[in-house]
């Protein structure tokens, strides 16, 4: 039992951490380097598989079809896909199906992190939205 219970714990201790663990990009700093910021609302999501013979396992995440609703720096198509993790750990963005977010992206991007800043941590919370939304149409408008 207890040549059981070392084992299990070694296990346990030895076993790779999956967490995200990075600082967000300042807003400004966000704003600056994006090409594109926009208002987007989550209307599809599809689950992706990647096979990739550099890396030794299998990748997966979540493709998002997002409908544009407002842009706020420069013009995005109405439509665009992007994809992330699962937002459980690896950094993706757990996006939910009708819920809008506040994308920074450049011109050709069509992946998105929390660590790179595409999506504040914060702008898929409902009530801390509308407080995000104000701080970035108040830098975009006057700078600060």
């Amino acid at each position: 039992m207890r040549t059981t219970l070392l084992i299990v714990t070694l296990i346990l201790l030895s076993a790779k951490a999956n967490a995200c663990s990075c600082s967000e990009p300042a807003l400004s700093s966000r704003v600056l380097n994006s090409d594109r910021v926009f208002i987007g609302k989550v209307i599809h999501l599809q689950e992706l598989k990647y096979s990739n013979s550099q890396v030794a396992q299998d990748s997966y995440g979540v493709q998002a079809e997002i409908l544009v609703t407002e842009n706020l720096k420069s013009e995005t198509p109405s439509r665009i896909s992007v994809t992330t993790g699962y937002g459980r750990g690896d950094c993706g963005i757990p996006f939910s199906i009708s819920n809008e977010y506040i994308f920074f992206l450049k011109k050709q991007q069509t992946s998105v992190s929390i660590c790179q800043g595409h999506i504040s941590k914060f702008d898929y919370v409902p009530h801390r939205f509308e407080s995000k939304l104000n701080d970035v149409l108040n830098f975009l408008a006057h700078g600060e």
